[in-house]
Parts: C-alpha cells; sequence; structure tokens
C-alpha cells in the first residue's frame, strides 16, 4: 500500500509472529504473539488497509489475526486477537481478499485434503473451515 511493503515472519527463538511496514530505509515491526506453530506466516493486504495473517498454531490448527494496516504505523500494535481454525495443517495456509472486501483463507489439513474458510467484509475470520472440493463433485 501506498509505496510500502508488508512482510511477515516468525520471530527469532520464539514462534510469534513479526509484521514488518517500510520503505528502504525506513521499517516498523509489530509483534503478534502467538503460543506455538513453526509454519511461515501467509500475508494479505486490502484495498482498505487491512491486513491478514494466517498461519498454525501451537496444536497445528489455523490461527488468523485480522489487523488494520494504521495498526503497524507505529510499531506497537494492537493485541492480535488469534481466530482458531478446527482443522490440523501439514502446510502454511494461503489467505487472499476478494474483489469484495471478503477473506479468503485455503490450507492443506493431514489428511490430505485442501480446506477453505471465508468471512465477509466486518467480520472476524472464520473458524470453521471445510473441504475445498467436495468427493464426487
Amino acid at each position: 500500500p501506498d509505496g510500502r511493503v508488508v512482510l511477515a515472519s516468525r520471530s527469532a527463538g520464539s514462534a510469534d509472529v513479526v509484521l514488518h511496514l517500510g520503505l528502504g530505509e525506513a521499517w516498523t515491526a509489530t509483534l503478534l504473539p502467538l503460543d506455538g506453530g513453526i509454519l511461515a506466516p501467509a500475508l494479505a493486504v486490502a484495498e482498505d488497509g487491512r491486513v491478514a495473517v494466517a498461519v498454525d498454531d501451537a496444536t497445528g490448527a489455523p490461527a488468523v489475526a485480522l489487523l488494520d494496516l494504521a495498526d503497524l504505523e507505529g510499531g506497537s500494535g494492537p493485541e492480535a486477537r488469534w481466530s482458531r481454525g478446527d482443522i490440523v495443517l501439514t502446510r502454511r495456509p494461503a489467505v487472499a481478499f476478494d474483489a469484495a472486501g471478503g477473506l479468503r483463507l485455503w490450507a492443506t489439513a493431514v489428511d490430505g485434503e485442501v480446506f477453505a474458510a471465508a468471512s465477509d467484509p466486518g467480520v472476524p475470520p472464520a473458524t470453521a473451515w471445510t473441504p475445498a472440493v467436495r468427493r464426487g463433485d
């Protein structure tokens, strides 16, 4: 957004997530505490400045946080409210905003199935994940 870049990583020595916002030599880092997890975070930024971060937690379930870009500018950031999914992941989730601003998520579960979750604009990230493709379809 506005020429700046948003990156997400795990914090060194912990499972916490760090969001990095900046351009050139001017960067701020915002720590989002998270209990466990090992997968690299996935990140999406909506046109209206919402930032979605998707990763796994200590149980292997998807954990998704939704923040405002403005909250990252000072580096202190808000307390992340993680929505926890009801599947166990084998790969990092994918995250995107659709044309209407809704949040869309996909992930591969331990049974090899691809699962999806969706939420409308203004609604917290979904916690119920369903198979992306139903058998027989």
